[in-house]
């Protein structure tokens, strides 16, 4: 959730998108923005970070043993500022397995995405 801009971020899994609302919604409500396109480099998004003082919004892929980077407000079919794997695009993966959360330690002031 990114409570300075009232937004609720949802991992689409099986859309390969995400999808945002605002945190007033209630009901059957359509998203305000979504993240899919071939150009996202989604594939079976299963965690979300929202790094307010960078302003990107972090995204561990389960499809592509990947995590993807975007601006805050990212919408529609745009590609990420930077994606985090461990074998160029199109190869496989060996050292990131499924990428199943992301997190932030404040501690030692790391953004974590557990394999």
């Amino acid at each position: 959730m990114d409570q300075e801009r009232g937004d609720l971020f949802v991992a689409n899994d099986s859309g390969d998108s995400i999808l945002v609302f605002r945190t007033t919604d209630g009901g059957d409500m359509a998203p305000t923005r979504v993240l899919r396109g071939p150009k996202t480099g989604l594939r079976n998004p299963t965690g979300l970070f929202v790094d307010s003082k960078n302003d990107e919004l972090w995204v561990s892929n389960m499809g592509n043993h990947s995590a993807t980077v975007y601006l805050r407000t990212a919408n529609g079919d745009v590609p990420p500022l930077r994606t985090i794997r461990s074998a160029p695009a199109g190869k496989l993966a060996m050292a990131i397995g499924n990428p199943g959360a992301a997190g932030y330690d404040t501690k030692r002031d790391e953004i974590l995405v557990p394999n």
